[in-house]
């Protein structure tokens, strides 16, 4: 019985994508793999997350 091949995968992502990938499957992330507007939303967002974060801690009560 013969095993039918798919046919083979032309390359279709941007370098960015691939580089991306290539990071992600080998268990680390370079920051710069990434496209420069996905670190851009993702500094946006840690920074949102940090004062969001501040301002909650000033508001809380201490624990005696």
């Amino acid at each position: 019985m013969t095993r039918s091949r798919r046919p083979a995968l032309t390359p279709s992502r941007s370098t960015d994508a691939v580089q991306a990938h290539l990071a992600l499957s080998h268990g680390s992330v370079s920051w710069h793999a990434f496209p420069l507007p996905v670190r851009e939303r993702v500094l946006t967002l840690w920074i949102e997350l940090l004062r969001s974060h501040a301002d909650a801690a000033s508001t809380e009560e201490p624990t005696p």
